[in-house]
């Protein structure tokens, strides 16, 4: 087999160490028992049915997969010791790091990653990853070769996405069904105990096997050190009580602190704060399949009809935000306007007009409202803004586990409170499964000029040719109203001040490499 390409960890020590953000090692300290407060629990924990920002920051210190990304979201090998493809690009190899058992005690093997990957091509959201995937061959206990159907340049970076990642887990937990398989991985934390919508324990592996090919944490790779006994997160859904909790000292890191409140525990001086400025993009979710908007009339109406000027500030809750068009964050070569003729119109009058052409009568149009404070504020300003301009809007308010699961549903619901988190961070490819196939949020299930946009996409071999087609989809998006995108938006993180090692980034929150000082 001729080799193209070779990736390894060796030779990056030295960017990795400019990259990494920890602390000097003397301020170190072992041991110890940090309680975040957490906005949501989570709907899923199955290692391959990660779907929410909260079950990807829960998770991500318990499993790992054969590539993962770095602090810039580009693909770095994991599990795997280096990986190659082959010139005709049908053939991936990956080489396994010979050191790495499982929390159960087991060695990994080639058997337990054919046996993940299998699983993850049957039941993980992102399984359209898998779909080129004609066979998995383990030729030894350290070697797994994938052959695909036709080449895909991008199959190490979707790979990669921590989105719903392509965890691996023992081969005996892999032929179970969904939610059914135990919490086996081996990241440096493993499950201690999981009360849904109440809290989730990890402590330390003992038997964690460190990369020794880097200098410290590199996104969800790189050399991890686990610090900490235990991590608990608490599930509190009320700022109040997240921030009070913080303040009194019973957890010492909170998420989604308003701006407000940041800045009154900036000033204070007792807790640190540390922003992320790009968190993620909120966006209302049409859905394809139900009447009223099963009709692209109604949804562009919507689209019309929409005041960003006046609706993000709100959505923000006054903290950062951007009024952006596009589906990827500015500076990403990939970055485009295409639609934004569609975005933040403000246009009541056209609106009225596609609802008369549609024939709108008034029917209810269901609006699903999660608990986060940020959708909250979004169903608020969508339901006054739709009303106004002539919709019949009923709101249903719910937890988040619950408007999870309503987008694997056709009924029950027109539009939905949501948001994107890793998708701009990662790039133009992680939008495939949002938008296209048989999971995508929007219920749309025959539109087959989606399915060629992607499948252009899938086969471009260079940047510029991805970036066109790329604003394609993005245009296409737009004109067909799979959603409503709302813009920008960051966060505050705030901790107690004896809590080192943190940093912000658009990936999961990680707690490795971080300790609590005496």
């Amino acid at each position: 087999m001729t080799i193209i390409r070779r990736r390894t960890l060796a030779g990056l020590a030295a960017a990795l160490f400019l990259s990494w953000s920890g602390t000097p090692l003397l301020a170190q300290t072992v041991g110890g028992a940090l309680v975040a407060g957490t906005y949501a629990g989570a709907n899923s924990l199955d290692p391959h049915f990660i779907s929410s920002t909260t079950a990807r920051t829960f998770l991500s210190g318990i499993f790992e997969s054969l590539v993962t990304v770095d602090e810039n979201g580009s693909p770095i090998p994991m599990l795997a010791e280096s990986y190659d493809v082959s010139v005709d690009g049908l053939t991936y190899t990956f080489k396994l790091r010979t050191n790495v058992t499982f929390h159960n005690g087991q060695a990994l093997t080639a058997t337990d990653v054919k046996a993940s990957l299998e699983r993850f091509g049957r039941i993980s959201p992102e399984k359209i990853i898998m779909a080129t995937v004609t066979g998995i061959d383990t030729p030894d206990d350290h070697t797994v070769v994938l052959t695909l159907s036709e080449p895909n340049p991008l199959f190490i970076d979707k790979l990669a996405s921590p989105a719903s990642p392509s965890s691996i887990i023992p081969a005996s937990e892999a032929e179970r069904e969904l939610n059914e398989a135990g919490f086996i991985g081996t990241g440096p934390y493993q499950v201690a105990e999981w009360v849904p919508d109440n809290r989730f324990v990890m402590s330390k592996f003992t038997g964690y096997a460190p990369r020794t090919d880097a200098e410290g944490r590199d996104g969800l790779g790189g050399k991890k050190t686990a610090y900490l006994d235990k991590v608990t997160f608490l599930i509190m859904p009320e700022t109040s009580s997240r921030i009070a909790a913080l303040e009194s000292g019973q957890v010492q890191f909170v998420d989604d602190v308003p701006p407000a409140t940041a800045e009154r525990l900036k000033s204070g001086g007792q807790i640190n704060v540390v922003p992320l400025e790009t968190f993620q993009m909120p966006a209302l979710v049409f859905n394809f399949a139900k009447a009223p908007t099963s009709d692209i009339r109604v949804r562009q109406a919507i689209l019309a009809a929409l005041d960003l000027n006046e609706a993000l500030p709100v959505v923000a809750d006054n903290g950062p935000s951007t009024l952006d068009a596009s589906f990827l964050y500015a500076g990403n070569a990939l970055y485009s306007e295409a639609g934004s003729e569609y975005f933040n119109q403000a246009n009541v009058e056209k609106a009225k007009a596609l609802l008369a052409e549609a024939g709108y009568k008034g029917e209810q149009i269901v609006l699903n409202v999660g608990s986060l404070g940020i959708m909250t504020r979004m169903g608020l300003v969508v339901n006054e803004q739709l009303t106004n301009a002539g919709f019949n809007v009923l709101v249903q308010n719910m937890d988040v586990p619950t408007l999870l699961s309503s987008f694997t549903t056709d009924e029950g619901w027109n539009l939905a409170t949501g948001g994107f988190g890793v998708q701009p961070f990662l790039g133009a490819y992680s939008w495939q499964r949002m938008i296209n196939g048989p999971t995508n949020l929007s219920r749309s299930h025959n539109d087959t000029e989606m399915d060629a946009l992607w499948a252009e996409f899938n086969a471009a071999t260079d940047v510029p040719a991805r970036a066109e087609i790329f604003s394609r989809i993005q245009g296409h998006t737009y004109e067909q109203a799979y959603f409503a995108k709302m813009g920008n938006v960051g966060q505050n993180y705030a901790l107690s001040p004896k809590l080192g090692g943190f940093t912000s980034w658009p990936g999961p929150v990680r707690f490795w490499d971080v300790w609590l000082e005496p």
